[in-house]
């Protein structure tokens, strides 16, 4: 058995990471990890009866964080329910594991914000995985924005409909439903996150939070927020439940040119100068980005923007929040974080 004194963070490989949460997105990170680690990842389940089937799967696994801490891990995944998190998170860290939460970090910004204090207190890293940030489709986007001069506005979209989203299991038990950690806001924050990771964080926020009762649900089935970036750039993103087909796409208006992205047609359009040039072929599947991203986690030389550090991740919950209120109130909020 490896201590957790030999295991090193400086190298891809030389330490197995841990996955605390085995649902959907626990799977996809473990197969991702198996994809890219050589060393089996750890797979730590929540409820204990989890462990034969997944043994029986071929997985390594552990009962706590602190057992596959004594196995050499020293990174950990957080793919538990999002009201877990901050807890989840804070174990880890204080047992000396990297810690990637899978977005949002928290229910709110209070909850993020408690993370972050404890990765600064222990001396410890805190990302948050906000996969798109390693799609083909935002990175190409990313790169083409000086083509099109200082941007004046952006209008970011991602629509669809929940029941759709796992056919298998009723909607109406997922975390989605409930007010507490469910809604667009929170389960599409992806969207929220590379608005700010493009044009910057906002100071205040307009928006509208709706429920029309067509789901049936607790939370939000769909939001629309607008705000100013510090650059000027005013942007606009448009978020729900309800829509079939399914739509993810931003349309960036800028000073010389314009950009149209359709994240689930992998297309983007440039158009420079009224002219527009052929379109751009790009990644739609999102595999890929999940092994960019453990791979960017574990190299010593990860940037520090990707994965998204654990301050974006108060940020774009800090959105969140101020957008309930602005909805309550019919007012702009301003951004507290």
């Amino acid at each position: 058995m490896i201590s957790p004194s030999s295991s090193s963070s400086t190298g891809r490989g030389t330490a197995p990471i841990t996955v605390l949460g085995t649902g959907s997105i626990g799977k996809r990170h473990l197969t991702a990890l198996r994809r890219v680690c050589p060393l089996p990842p750890i797979a730590v389940p929540i409820r204990p009866e989890r462990i034969g089937p997944l043994r029986e799967e071929g997985w390594t696994t552990a009962s706590s964080l602190e057992e596959a801490r004594s196995m050499g891990s020293d990174r950990a995944v957080i793919a538990t329910e999002t009201l877990r998190h901050p807890d989840d998170a804070l174990r880890a860290l204080s047992l000396g594991m990297k810690a990637l939460i899978e977005k949002p970090a928290a229910a709110d910004a209070d909850g993020a914000a408690r993370i972050l204090e404890a990765a600064d207190r222990l001396g410890e890293d805190a990302r948050v995985a906000c996969v798109l940030r390693y799609s083909e489709g935002l990175l190409r986007l990313r790169s083409l924005l000086p083509e099109i001069g200082p941007v004046s506005s952006a209008f970011i979209e991602c629509r669809s409909y929940l029941p759709d989203w796992r056919p298998d299991r009723p909607y109406l038990s997922s975390y989605s439903a409930r007010a507490e950690d469910g809604g667009v806001l929170r389960d599409l924050i992806h969207e929220i996150d590379y608005a700010g990771w493009l044009f910057g964080w906002p100071e205040s926020v307009e928006a509208s939070l709706f429920n029309d009762g067509v789901l049936g649900i607790e939370a939000e089935e769909r939001a629309d927020l607008a705000w100013t970036a510090p650059t000027g750039c005013r942007v606009r993103v448009g978020l729900d439940y309800l829509t079939r087909p399914p739509t993810r796409r931003a349309a960036i208006v800028g000073k010389s040119g314009e950009l149209f992205w359709d994240a689930l047609a992998g297309t983007i359009r440039l158009t420079v100068k009224n002219r527009a040039l052929p379109d751009i072929s790009v990644e739609s599947d999102l595999e890929h980005a999940y092994e960019a991203q453990i791979r960017s986690w574990i190299d010593a030389e990860a940037s520090p923007d990707r994965p998204a550090p654990i301050a974006d991740g108060v940020a774009a919950l800090a959105i969140c929040d101020a957008a309930r209120r602005s909805s309550e109130t019919g007012a702009r909020a301003e951004v507290v974080r």
